[in-house]
């Protein structure tokens, strides 16, 4: 593929990235918030400033035009890059700059913005608002709780299936892997056999980065059946399947789309698209630009499965690989009108 073509390309996978999170997150969550009695209160004069990462701009910047419809307030939606989220935050709080109502916060980062005082306890307003079953069990508390108070509202979960190339695999004799050995051994084939065209068994995202080395990680320990804390709260990063899930990732490098460790969405996402990585885990948004012709050279030639398992561990499960909420600042000098925006 050209590098004209390419950049075109990762461009315009950018822009659907943006497009699909801001609108199937942001907007989608909006549209589907149990408050459906809401009577929208009159913030005329009001300003909000809504930080939001920068992949959620096209959302945010629709969530505010609505809410300014509805209420009258005026919101400006401040975009941050992804990993300046509790940088940015922290610090307008803790030099009363106060410049943020609302952050839209990587679920990860929740504890270290609570335990800082740059997020409120709204643990009130969620029991006034909202009840339980309103939301997925799977990341409510993941999302929200830190020492046994909920600190923001979670409207994005994000987890990764493994997107598979099927013209590839059936070339080799392969099926889509269903567990991690059999990942291994259909990476190793494919690589082995055609390397020679530029064609390799996998994508693996290895850049340093959290939303990339981090989730394959992740999903390797999910998958191997571990965690990353015990019930008492002690880091198992030593345990057998935490070391074995690290061991998952080193055993497939040697077959992987070189080199892991400088592979990130800007590699790996065209090799599977352009038909040079036959596996890739990512979100699953990755479909909609696998099934266009006009930025996928494998339409119809791909497949999605849920992520593979290993170990002694028989279930499937999703790792929590991204996915956000929305909390107000506490530097917020509008907390009530802040949480309607919430």
């Amino acid at each position: 593929m050209k590098s004209s073509n390419l950049m075109e390309l990762m461009q315009q996978m950018s822009l659907t990235r943006r497009q699909l999170l801001g609108t199937s997150a942001m907007l989608g969550a909006a549209a589907l918030m149990p408050r459906q009695a809401w009577s929208a209160p009159d913030f005329k004069g009001i300003e909000l400033n809504l930080m939001v990462i920068q992949p959620h701009v096209t959302g945010g910047r629709i969530v505010a035009d609505e809410f300014g419809k509805a209420t009258g307030a005026k919101v400006n939606v401040l975009p941050v890059p992804n990993d300046q989220i509790q940088q940015k935050a922290t610090l307008d709080v803790q030099s009363g700059s106060n410049v943020y109502d609302v952050i839209d916060y990587w679920y990860c980062l929740l504890g270290a913005l609570a335990e800082d005082g740059t997020v409120v306890d709204v643990t009130d307003r969620i029991a006034k608002d909202y009840a339980a079953a309103d939301f997925l069990p799977s990341i409510y508390d993941p999302y929200t709780l830190y020492k046994g108070k909920r600190w923001g509202v979670p409207y994005d979960g994000d987890s990764h299936v493994l997107f598979v190339n099927t013209e590839i695999l059936e070339r080799s004799g392969q099926k889509p892997p269903t567990t991690w050995d059999e990942y291994l051994a259909t990476a190793k084939v494919i690589t082995e056999a055609e390397t020679a065209n530029g064609i390799f068994g996998t994508a693996l995202l290895g850049v340093k980065n959290p939303f990339m080395i981090g989730c394959s990680y992740t999903n390797r320990l999910a998958g191997l059946g571990g965690d990353f804390f015990d019930a008492s709260g002690k880091p198992l990063l030593d345990s057998e399947v935490s070391i074995a899930a690290v061991q998952a990732m080193l055993n497939v490098a040697p077959y992987a789309l070189p080199t892991p460790l400088e592979t990130g969405f800007e590699q790996g996402l065209p090799a599977f698209l352009s038909g040079k990585a036959a596996m890739i885990e990512f979100w699953t948004d990755l479909g909609v630009n696998a099934q266009d012709p006009a930025m996928s050279q494998i339409v119809d030639k791909w497949t999605v499965v849920q992520m593979p398992i290993g170990g002694a561990n028989k279930q499937h499960r999703g790792s929590l690989d991204a996915g956000f909420g929305l909390a107000i600042s506490a530097g917020s000098k509008q907390p009530d009108a802040a949480w309607e925006l919430v």
